[in-house]
């Protein structure tokens, strides 16, 4: 704040007087970081008037000689410059009512602004005020509506309420869309979780999708981890998900169906910011049916898992979702599928491998994980519906011996396809594979659903259509028609 051997004392009798004008910020800035706070602080951290800087260094000078019987031993010496343009500020005198929610007439703000010593001009409603140099706070038009605002009064200033055009808020349509699967899945059974984002090391390169792993996504670490469990961001829910069954099997709540809608994250290239993709995952085990009344139990299988998802993708899709055989890593290789959609997968469906199930100390569990990204990508948001056909439908069932690598789905859609144009659906109701069935086949029954919405169908129509589908699938598959 000084020193002793530059302050004033009895024996002083010399004086260098120095007048300056120092940048405010720069003030305001020192203060703060060395903690000292002046007179001479605030006074210069707020701005003095640039203008009167020589003026006040002669008149310091002049009480000098004129009370301490003092002496000007020189000329004033000047560094840099005093040079100002005044700051001109333009407004409307509605445009300050409107702010403050006032009434004040122009006289009233010509007032207001003399008694503020401003230089000012008015053409009708619109003033242009020019800031002295002792003011450099009023810089924009806010700052008048300020200066006006207080000089009038603030206790003047009437009570009002905001006026504006109010918009009703909502969901967007994929917020929707999240809900719709949310509700979904919940309807159909399974019960939501919600994990950690952050997994560990080991965790973050399994049960990654195909269409995920055959990019070349490598898992993102972080650099600096809380601990070695949440050190990596995942590529899959499941692992999660998974300890979360174990933990809940390990405490004899045994029949568990979870599932978590999330983001995984993808890293294009090493250090860049990773993106967000939704996805979908589920694990179930145990029962899915219970009924101790009536003596009913159901354990879940890779066919109540597949409902689930077929349940999903008639809700939200017109596209039909295709489920093709696959083998994966930590899979069971039997009960294993991938679905895609237009041909592009988008996940994959199945048991656990009996190996893995172990390592979980978990009995047959059922897992998926969905790209929920690319279904609602895939979502129309158009609803459609038809008319219900007062003509009676007609059923019949076929069942067709064909080998047994051969997929139901593959059969399904041929048969729908030759049946045209009174084929209406077809539906799978029966597979054998057991007791007196040659060696490499097995038997499929569908069910057969035909319909036309202008007029009922005639016995030859019918026969016609049957005769196309078992010529086409003899021809085409070798499959033989059971009697």
């Amino acid at each position: 704040m000084g020193g002793e051997d530059s302050e004033v004392q009895n024996n002083t009798t010399t004086i260098l007087l120095e007048a300056a004008y120092f940048n405010p910020g720069v003030v305001r800035q020192g203060s703060k970081d060395h903690g000292l706070r002046s007179e001479a602080s605030a006074r210069f951290e707020k701005g003095i008037d640039i203008t009167r800087v020589k003026e006040a260094a002669t008149r310091a000078a002049e009480l000098l000689v004129e009370v301490a019987g003092g002496k000007v031993l020189g000329e004033l010496v000047e560094a840099g410059s005093t040079d100002w343009t005044p700051e001109t500020v333009t407004f409307n005198a509605k445009e300050i009512n409107q702010k403050i929610g006032t009434d004040i007439t122009v006289d009233e703000m010509k007032n207001i602004i003399e008694r503020l010593r401003f230089d000012f001009e008015v053409d009708g409603e619109t003033f242009t005020v020019k800031a002295p140099a002792r003011r450099q706070d009023i810089a924009i038009k806010e700052d008048m509506v300020e200066e006006i605002a207080r000089l009038y009064g603030y206790d003047r200033i009437p009570y009002t309420l905001p006026v504006g055009v109010m918009k009703q808020g909502g969901l967007t349509k994929r917020q929707k869309l999240l809900r719709e699967v949310n509700h979904y899945l919940q309807k159909a059974g399974l019960n939501e979780s919600l994990t950690y984002s952050l997994t560990k090391e080991e965790w973050s390169n399994q049960f990654v999708s195909p269409e995920i792993k055959n990019q070349g996504y490598e898992p993102v670490g972080l650099a600096l981890p809380m601990t070695d469990l949440h050190s990596h961001l995942r590529l899959s829910a499941l692992p999660e998900l998974l300890s979360s069954v174990q933990h809940n099997v390990a405490r004899n709540q045994y029949n568990v169906a979870l599932y978590e809608v999330g983001s995984i994250y993808l890293q294009e290239q090493k250090g860049e910011q990773p993106s967000e993709n939704i996805r979908v995952a589920a694990a179930v085990t145990g029962l899915w049916e219970n009924h101790p009344w009536q003596g009913e139990k159901k354990p879940v299988d890779f066919f109540v898992i597949k409902g689930i998802l077929e349940g999903l993708f008639n809700h939200l899709l017109d596209d039909e979702v295709v489920f093709e055989k696959a083998e994966l890593e930590r899979m069971h290789p039997g009960r294993t599928a991938l679905m895609k959609l237009n041909g592009e997968v988008i996940g994959y469906v199945g048991q656990l491998h009996p190996s893995v199930q172990k390592e979980y100390d978990l009995d047959e569990t059922y897992v998926f994980d969905l790209n929920l990204d690319r279904v609602l990508n895939a979502v129309t948001g158009q609803e459609s519906y038809r008319m219900i056909t007062k003509y009676p439908a007609i059923a019949q069932d076929l069942a067709f011996v064909v080998d047994r690598e051969l997929p139901a789905k593959q059969l399904e859609k041929a048969i729908l396809d030759q049946g045209q144009p009174h084929l209406e659906s077809v539906r799978v109701f029966d597979v054998y594979q057991g007791e007196h069935m040659e060696e490499g086949k097995k038997s499929i029954a569908f069910n057969l659903l035909f319909q036309n919405d202008d007029r009922t169908l005639k016995d030859e129509e019918i026969e016609e259509a049957r005769h196309a589908i078992v010529k086409h699938l003899e021809n085409e598959y070798n499959a033989v028609l059971r009697g």
